[in-house]
C-alpha cells in the first residue's frame, strides 16, 4: 500500500468520526434543550392548576360526560 493511500484512508477515518461525535453532541443538546421545555411547560401547568394529586377533567367535557366541542 502506498504512503498517499494510508495518509487519505487515516484523513478520511477522523472525518468521519469527528462528524459522527458532532452529530451525537448536537442531537444531546438538542434532547436536554427539549427536556427542559417539557420540564418548564409541566411546571407551568401544575401551578397553573394548583391541585396536581388530583384528575382533573379535560375543559372539552359537560358535567354529564359528553363532549362539549365550543371550547
Amino acid at each position: 500500500m502506498s504512503n498517499t493511500y494510508l495518509k487519505v484512508k487515516g484523513f478520511r477515518t477522523v472525518q468521519f468520526f469527528f462528524c459522527y461525535f458532532m452529530i451525537h453532541i448536537y442531537f444531546l443538546k438538542i434532547v436536554s434543550l427539549h427536556k427542559k421545555e417539557l420540564y418548564e411547560l409541566i411546571q407551568k401547568r401544575s401551578e397553573e392548576d394548583g391541585n396536581v394529586n388530583e384528575y382533573r377533567m379535560p375543559d372539552a367535557y359537560d358535567q354529564e360526560g359528553g363532549v362539549n366541542q365550543e371550547k
